[in-house]
């Protein structure tokens, strides 16, 4: 928790987010965790197809 009455954000965290620019709504993290399980199977497919087209 921020204890910081200077800063107008709930944690640190969040305030060096927004101070960067970046997005603080907590579904990002969880479209940022559907991508990675999304990308891996991606990759992994086309790794196998990879491997299949080089046997």
């Amino acid at each position: 928790p921020n204890k910081d009455t200077n800063i107008d954000a709930p944690t640190i965290g969040k305030a060096i987010l927004k101070a960067r620019g970046m997005f603080t709504e907590e579904y990002f993290y969880w479209v940022a965790i559907k991508v990675l399980i999304g990308y891996t199977f991606l990759f992994n497919v086309c790794f196998i197809l990879a491997l299949k087209y080089l046997n």
